[in-house]
């Protein structure tokens, strides 16, 4: 993923990037220091079993804004709905659905993807998903 605009005018984002598929539980990737135009590779990967006929996959980046002696009490959790921002932390989210069924012969495959978020904090997310049958 490449971090877009950080959302901070003098330095790096403190960011967490939320990952999630479905309706499986989020992973999380940092907190790290990321500057506008750098790129990270959370290489974050989910299975599911038995998936239905589509799937939607979220992502959610935060940059911590909190300054020492702060007091916060929004939490750190995803929400992965949309964005904004509060004297605790900026934020943007978004989701794509993908499909995982594919007729004729070749079941099996591969696909890439790409999400675009923009917003107080803004990045691009380049991914891959793979289906697999097993009998």
């Amino acid at each position: 993923m490449t971090v877009t605009d950080d959302s901070d005018d003098l330095n790096a984002c403190d960011c967490t990037f939320w990952f999630k598929v479905g309706t499986q539980q989020p992973k999380s990737f940092g907190e790290m220091q990321v500057s506008t135009d750098s790129s990270v590779y959370p290489n974050t990967t989910f299975t599911v079993e038995n998936a239905p006929s589509s799937l939607t996959l979220y992502v959610e980046g935060q940059d911590n804004d909190v300054d020492f002696g702060q007091f916060c009490t929004n939490g750190t959790a995803p929400s992965f709905n949309g964005g904004g921002s509060n004297s605790c932390m900026d934020w943007a989210s978004g989701q794509i659905t993908v499909h995982t069924d594919q007729s004729g012969f070749g079941e099996e495959f591969s696909e890439s993807f790409t999400m675009v978020q923009i917003g107080y904090l803004e990045f691009h997310v380049y991914g891959t998903f793979a289906v697999s049958y097993i009998p």
